[in-house]
C-alpha cells in the first residue's frame, strides 16, 4: 500500500521520510558518513563521483539508472536536513541522564528529541542486537543475572526513559511502541547455559493508548 501524500522528496504534506531507521555509531565505508548525538548517519556518496559521471553518460541505460540513484540520494539529503532541523529544535524531558548510557539508549534518546523537534515520521526503528544466546546466556551460579539479564535491563530502561520522556513532553497519547524479533529462543537449556533457536518470540507494545492483557 503506497501512502498517498508519499513523494520521492520533502513536500508540505509530508516533509519527513515515512520511516528512519536510527544508524548505531559504528560507520559503513561504502557510504558518506556523518554522525551527531553519537548516532551514524549513512548517506551514499554517488552524486560526488566524477568516475562514474564520466564512465556512464547519461544518454546510455545504465547513466540513466545511476542519474536515478543520483536523484535518490539528493532527495535522501533533503530529507536529512530536516531530520538534523528537527533534532536541533526538539529536546529530551529532564535531559539526556534518564536514558541509559548504550546505543539503544542514544537512539531511543534521538527518536523522542526528533518527535519533540516536530518531526512526521510515522515509524521509527531502533536495534539492539545481542539476543543469539546460544552459550552464557545467564550466570550459573544466579540464573537472575549473566548476559541475557543485562541485555533485557538496557532495553528495559531505554523503552522506561523513552516512555517517561513522552509523557512528560505530552505525545504519549500518539506514540506506540512494539519489540519484534526475527527469531525466538527454545525454551530448554542447553549444554552451554544457553538457548537455540526457536519457532516463536513474544512481542511488546509499551504506551499509553495500548490496553494492558496478554492476547
Amino acid at each position: 500500500v503506497v501512502h498517498p501524500s508519499f513523494s520521492d522528496r520533502p513536500t508540505t504534506q509530508l516533509p519527513d521520510p515515512l520511516g528512519v531507521q536510527i544508524g548505531l555509531a559504528n560507520k559503513h565505508n561504502g557510504y558518506l558518513h556523518d554522525s551527531f548525538n553519537n548516532l551514524g548517519l549513512n548517506i551514499n556518496n554517488l552524486a560526488r563521483s566524477i568516475f562514474y559521471q564520466q564512465l556512464l553518460p547519461g544518454f546510455s541505460d545504465y547513466g540513466m539508472l545511476l542519474q536515478y540513484l543520483r536523484q535518490v540520494e539528493e532527495d535522501s539529503l533533503m530529507y536529512k536536513q530536516n531530520l538534523e532541523d528537527s533534532f536541533d529544535s526538539g529536546t529530551n524531558m529532564n535531559g539526556s541522564d534518564a536514558y541509559p548510557d548504550s546505543d539503544l539508549g542514544n537512539q531511543m534518546k534521538t527518536i523522542a528529541r526528533l518527535i519533540s523537534g516536530g518531526n512526521q515520521t510515522k515509524i521509527f526503528v531502533a536495534y539492539r542486537g545481542g539476543w543469539d544466546t546460544h552459550s552464557n546466556q545467564v550466570d550459573p551460579a544466579n540464573p537472575s543475572t549473566g548476559n541475557h539479564a543485562n541485555i533485557l535491563a538496557d532495553v528495559a530502561q531505554a523503552i522506561y526513559a523513552f516512555q517517561r520522556d513522552m509523557e512528560g513532553q505530552g505525545f504519549d497519547d500518539k506514540v506506540v511502541l512494539l519489540t519484534i524479533s526475527e527469531f525466538g529462543r527454545q525454551i530448554i537449556q542447553n549444554d552451554n547455559n544457553g538457548t537455540d533457536h526457536g519457532s516463536l518470540a513474544p512481542w511488546f507494545f509499551v504506551g499509553t493508548p495500548v490496553k494492558a492483557g496478554v492476547t
